[in-house]
């Protein structure tokens, strides 16, 4: 993605996150553009001894149906003729991508049972993964976009609707997050660039909301 934004010219402002990586690292100089290419190879193949050393232990082959579709939606995020991620709807993939996939395919691998509390933590971290990517992203859309002038109300729904259904399925202490919640989208500014110098600000509330699930699970 960081070299896939980088060749597009998205305009990320990166130099405003916690962890300044991406398309501002090789702007600035930190990564050269074919050592983050060696970097996410590596990965790539670290990934795939991964996925067969489990599928292996598990003996799951649901799990390569799973996995297909994960690369799948992860390919039509950048690639044309689809490039969810410039039109408006890269959510979509971002929602499964780090949501119901990798925990369904978690819970299958451990033999564990995917039931209606599972779903409901996997709503609740895709959703805010969305919203991560939501923010994060809203400068390539124009002040002028649905995106931006109803950010409020669309970024608003993603992340109380996540949290609202992962706490009314069981998880009660996410309840204490829905006021940080509202607080945070109320004080977000108009400025798209502005927005998205806030993203860490979701990334902290999906920190704790994660920590407030293990936390409910445990006690």
């Amino acid at each position: 993605m960081d070299i896939f934004d980088f060749r597009n010219n998205v305009p990320l402002m990166n130099e405003y996150t916690l962890f300044p990586l991406g398309p501002y690292s090789i702007l600035v100089g930190k990564f050269k553009l074919n050592t983050l290419k060696v970097l996410s190879a590596i990965s790539i193949v670290v990934a795939l001894i991964d996925a067969l050393f489990i599928l292996f232990i598990s003996n799951e082959i649901i799990l390569i149906y799973i996995g297909i579709l994960a690369i799948f939606l992860s390919l039509i995020y950048i690639f044309p003729p689809f490039k969810l991620a410039q039109r408006g709807i890269g959510e979509i993939s971002t929602f499964l991508d780090f949501g119901l996939l990798p925990l369904a395919g978690s819970i299958i691998a451990l033999h564990g049972e995917l039931n209606y509390s599972a779903i409901a933590i996997s709503i609740f971290l895709g959703g805010m993964a969305s919203a991560i990517r939501y923010l994060h992203h809203l400068p390539e859309d124009g002040e002028d976009s649905l995106r931006v002038r109803k950010f409020r109300i669309i970024y608003g729904l993603i992340v109380l609707t996540s949290t609202l259904i992962a706490a009314v399925s069981g998880f009660y202490l996410l309840l204490i997050l829905i006021p940080a919640e509202i607080a945070h989208l109320m004080k977000l500014p108009v400025s798209s660039i502005e927005i998205s110098k806030k993203t860490y600000q979701v990334v902290i509330l999906e920190i704790t909301g994660t920590l407030l699930i293990i936390a409910n699970i445990l006690f």
